[in-house]
């Protein structure tokens, strides 16, 4: 459940200023002058996360027991880095200190487990910016759908009552392990 929901965060836009969708101030202080920002790369930890928008009837708060843990970060070049969880990969373009991650796709086959012929599909979107070279704030936009036969029962008794398709909005902040 954590990848499911950690999935739910990792890709989309900012500005260089506000994102005026997500109101996220990428432009946060100078650069220095000795070239430009980069985050320092390692394993960072989620320190707060949680469902800013439920339009999922309520699964908000089932999805916030799997949230928390923890990624690295790798570096993928001047302008762009890679978060790495649970082996899964996300690129991420750095403008500054804000960031623009690719747009993230996975499946889950929770509805298997409880022997139901359907696959949740989870497509999300998120941006950002580096407070500082260890710490990141992180707004994700994720679409959750459904595809097979038992689509129907898995919104009654899978996803206590949400209809598909349907959106969340998460809000990520991390900081460099120590």
């Amino acid at each position: 459940m954590r990848f499911f929901i950690f999935t739910l965060v990792l890709a989309a836009g900012c500005s260089s200023d506000t994102d005026a969708a997500d109101g996220v101030d990428t432009d946060i202080g100078e650069t220095a002058d000795d070239g430009p920002f980069y985050p320092e790369t390692g394993r960072w930890d989620i320190t707060d996360q949680f469902v800013a928008e439920d339009g999922c009837s309520g699964m908000g708060g089932y999805a916030e027991m799997g949230m928390g843990g923890a990624f690295d970060l790798e570096s993928s070049g001047d302008e762009a880095f890679v978060r790495v969880v649970d082996g899964e990969s996300v690129s991420c373009d750095l403008d500054d200190r804000g960031f623009l991650c690719e747009r993230s796709q996975s499946t889950s086959e929770i509805p298997l487990y409880f022997g139901l012929d359907a696959t949740i599909h989870i497509d999300g979107a998120s941006d950002g910016a580096f407070t500082d070279a260890r710490a990141l704030v992180e707004d994700s936009d994720v679409e959750i759908t459904c595809t097979g036969p038992d689509c129907a029962m898995v919104e009654e008794y899978v996803m206590y009552g949400a209809t598909f398709p349907c959106t969340m909005s998460v809000h990520t902040e991390a900081e460099l392990a120590e």
